[in-house]
């Protein structure tokens, strides 16, 4: 009878400290905020100015209708709060006044999201910048990524691909509020 009684013991604690706690994120979560400004940016009908310079060639548009999942998509896909990486980023922070930094820093060489950095005033989000880094045997890409809610975003980076000149880009998007 004890036999059983501690089996069953070993199988409810066992059941109960493997459980996920439910949908609570390790990490800030880069989804959420980004489908929360998606949701507002077209909801106001926000469109943007784009300047798009690659390898030294410059070119503008203005957008009315914007698509802002697929324009915000880099940065939905820079989400770290996956189960797998839950202990596979270290978070810092430090405050100054009003002010608060918070930073995510890969623990692990393979990870492509290598630092999220937050910028906070009055608990207000104020910046995001996102570095990412894929490399294998062809390539290496390097790609940062900066948001000011409701003002701007940029994109920029490089790629060295094997036997390929280096590329260099850089996205910078002023938004238009009507």
């Amino acid at each position: 009878m004890k036999k059983i009684f501690f089996l069953l013991l070993m199988v409810v604690a066992g059941c109960s400290s493997s459980s996920p706690s439910g949908n609570a994120s390790s990490y800030f979560s880069i989804e959420a905020y980004f489908n929360d400004q998606i949701r507002i940016l077209t909801s106001e009908k926000t469109g943007f100015e784009k300047a798009i310079t690659k390898d030294g060639k410059k070119e503008i548009r203005n957008f009315a209708n914007v698509n802002w999942k697929k324009e915000l998509r880099p940065f939905l896909e820079a989400d770290i709060n996956k189960p797998a990486w839950k202990r596979s980023y270290q978070r810092d922070s430090s405050s100054n006044g009003n002010e608060t930094y918070i930073v995510y820093s890969a623990l692990e060489p393979k990870l492509n999201v290598r630092k999220i950095e937050l910028y906070k005033t009055a608990d207000t989000l104020s910046r995001i910048k996102i570095l990412t880094e894929k490399q294998n045997a062809y390539y290496h890409a390097m790609q940062t990524l900066q948001y000011i809610p409701f003002k701007e975003y940029t994109i920029s980076g490089g790629q060295k691909v094997i036997l390929a000149d280096t590329t260099s880009y850089l996205i910078h998007s002023v938004f238009i509020h009507h």
